[in-house]
């Protein structure tokens, strides 16, 4: 197959090609298959008989948060100088946090931020600290309560997935 495929902030879940032979860009110095900050893709198959060019960056992967490690590895074997990462975060699947200075110090600018499940998280936050934490966040699981708050405005410029903390909630 010969194509430049750009797949970049999708609802898909899954790209599969079971019976590709041959991957080639359709343009010298670009990749064949880009897929960029996709937060519900789960599956990307590419058989490792594939025939990709030596020394080539044909495949770029990156910031798929749903994307597991496994599959990850896996790719990077079918094309080794392929640019293939997985989008970890050191804030997913966080304990209880007790302080707010040493959650937006160790959070801000992560891509993915999520306590484990069952964990009631209560922090009052300022304004700036919420805008820093949030700031680079592609997926993020928690309850955010503003209450009697002079603050006027929320940007999460990059955010794709916010998940509630608890039904109904």
């Amino acid at each position: 197959m010969q194509a430049c495929i750009l797949i970049t902030n999708s609802m898909y879940t899954s790209l599969r090609c079971p019976y590709l032979q041959k991957l080639v860009p359709c343009q010298p110095g670009r990749p064949a298959i880009e897929i960029i900050n996709n937060p519900y893709l789960t599956i990307v198959e590419i058989p490792t008989t594939v025939v990709i060019p030596v020394n080539e960056n044909v495949i770029i992967i990156d910031r798929n948060a749903q994307l597991s490690s496994m599959i990850v590895q896996q790719l990077q074997q079918v094309c080794p100088m392929c640019q293939i990462e997985n989008n970890f975060s050191i804030c997913s699947e966080l304990e209880a946090i007790g302080d707010v200075v040493t959650f937006v110090e160790k959070c801000a600018g992560q891509p993915i931020i999520t306590f484990k499940f069952g964990v009631e998280q209560q922090l009052v936050m300022t304004e700036e600290q919420i805008t820093k934490l949030f700031v680079n966040a592609v997926e993020v699981q928690m309850c955010l309560v503003v209450r009697m708050s002079s603050i006027r405005q929320l940007v999460f410029p990059k955010l794709m997935q916010w998940t509630s903390c608890a039904p109904g909630s």
